[in-house]
């Protein structure tokens, strides 16, 4: 399976058409099998529906509709069922909304997997005792207070005395979470969901986590 990333708008379909032309031509050669489009975007996810060279929608999806760009949650779950049900494989980015959600993680949860046009879910891990907790989840298990992993308070955060203004990072943001204010990039935190698409693009590695 392989992906066009971070998917805007018609953005696919026409900036990046030439690279859906090249994975078109790779899974002819037999060099893929799946051609993906990674959004945000409601209006991807119904294009994608659309698309007979579209075989995976990979859309961020969860309970409060965080880091959707376009849309409502229910605006997403209409997208996704009609791309299931187009004969599309669905599976969700960010059901925890970049940890967002974990103190309500049972909740979650529970919401995309209970989708039946929910094929399967990424979840982003980063410790053993997440993997472990995940594993609780997918086998059907409740979590129980004493299980629950405490959410840590990170946060994007702009070192402006480094940053030259290129705008590389405000472009790349799929949720239009950074911005200038005061000739400084700014982060909105309410928007901003952790999803990293900044800090590569950046010249100067002036983008942390912390």
């Amino acid at each position: 399976m392989f992906h066009i990333h971070a998917a805007r708008e018609s953005e696919p379909f026409s900036k990046r058409k030439e690279a859906l032309r090249a994975l078109i031509d790779l899974k002819v050669k037999g060099k893929i099998k799946n051609i993906g489009i990674a959004t945000h975007y409601v209006e991807v996810v119904k294009r994608a529906a659309e698309n007979e060279n579209i075989d995976v929608v990979f859309a961020i999806y969860n309970i409060t509709g965080r880091g959707i760009v376009d849309g409502s949650r229910e605006d997403m779950s209409s997208a996704l069922k009609y791309a299931h049900d187009s004969g599309k494989a669905v599976y969700a980015m960010k059901p925890l909304a970049g940890g967002n959600l974990i103190d309500d993680i049972n909740e979650a949860f529970e919401f995309v997997l209970n989708k039946e046009f929910i094929d399967s879910i990424a979840v982003g891990m980063v410790a053993k005792e997440e993997v472990d907790l995940n594993l609780k989840i997918f086998a059907g298990e409740k979590i129980t207070e004493d299980m629950k992993i405490e959410k840590e308070k990170k946060k994007l955060t702009i070192l402006n005395k480094l940053c030259i203004k290129c705008l590389k990072c405000i472009e790349t943001c799929p949720n239009y979470a950074l911005s200038i204010v005061d000739d400084k990039v700014t982060v909105d935190h309410e928007k901003c969901i952790l999803c990293g698409y900044c800090s590569p693009v950046c010249p100067q590695f002036c983008i942390r986590i912390t």
